[in-house]
């Protein structure tokens, strides 16, 4: 059985999004069979941009009169031809209040558009996308360790400036060497400020399991710095003996709070 994908050329970018469903399609032929297109199918040069929802559902029109007449305008009237506009961030903006998506299919499009274009800051892109620009930032760090994308000194703001792509804080007047800058209201910001956010919005993004599993990691991790802190200094000998002790009542502690019963899954809160 042929497809309306044998007869139309459809752009790449086109297809960051994913496809609606059978039903959905059904229910956008019958709007469409009665209300005609509300929206012209745009194309790029020969390729298709923006409209495959609708070419599909108008090829699903049961009426073959009504189907027939629709597919005519379709290269007569109900269309448009662009050739200069960046086609990811068209698709994008067009399609990104039109659409329900999952986090997954958000972080998916994120993505698409950092690879697109990493030189462009995290808020640049956010502002295509419509989200925060943590959120581009946390999806902007997993594939620059993956290696999707290259690691830019500079990069793009929203005003087409070039600007660093990690700012160094500058001190305020009268700071001393080992101080971080001040804000308006007198608070400071600092690196590990900006860790945070990276990790919270990492975090918001992942599934239960996930977040169980970064939260045991991060418990382990911050146990073993309090340990070494605390004995430093120590001959391994007494070193080793109180943390001996101390491992020890860890297990009592936690025994008790499971009713005498190992509880492996949520592992004790980390004792400052």
């Amino acid at each position: 059985m042929s497809s309306w994908r044998d007869d139309i050329k459809v752009h790449p970018a086109a297809d960051l999004f994913p496809m609606m469903t059978d039903a959905e399609l059904d229910e956008l032929a019958k709007d469409i069979a009665k209300n005609g297109l509300q929206h012209p199918i745009v194309y790029l040069g020969n390729e298709l941009l923006d409209g495959r929802n609708r070419v599909a559902a108008i090829a699903r029109i049961p009426d073959e009169k009504r189907r027939a007449e629709l597919i005519e305008r379709l290269y007569t009237k109900d269309f448009e031809i662009t050739n200069f506009v960046d086609p990811v961030a068209y698709v994008v903006s067009a399609n990104i209040h039109r659409r329900h998506l999952t986090a997954e299919q958000k972080r998916e499009v994120i993505a698409a558009l950092v690879k697109a274009n990493p030189a462009q800051s995290d808020r640049a892109i956010a502002k295509t996308a419509k989200v925060d620009h943590k959120t581009v930032a946390a999806v902007r760090a997993k594939a620059e360790a993956g290696g999707e994308i290259p690691h830019l000194i500079n990069r793009t703001d929203t005003k087409g400036r070039q600007q660093p792509a990690k700012k160094t804080a500058r001190k305020p007047r009268g700071a001393t060497k080992s101080g971080y800058r001040g804000n308006k209201n007198g608070s400071q910001h600092d690196p590990v400020t900006e860790i945070s956010n990276l990790v919270k919005a990492a975090f918001a993004e992942m599934k239960p399991d996930e977040q169980e599993r970064l939260l045991s990691t991060l418990g382990d991790f911050v146990r073993e710095i309090i340990d070494e802190r605390r004995y430093a200094g120590l001959d391994p000998k007494t070193a080793a003996r109180r943390k001996g002790t101390r491992e020890r009542v860890r297990r009592s502690r936690q025994k008790k709070r499971s009713g005498g019963k190992r509880d492996n899954k949520h592992p004790p809160p980390v004792d400052l």
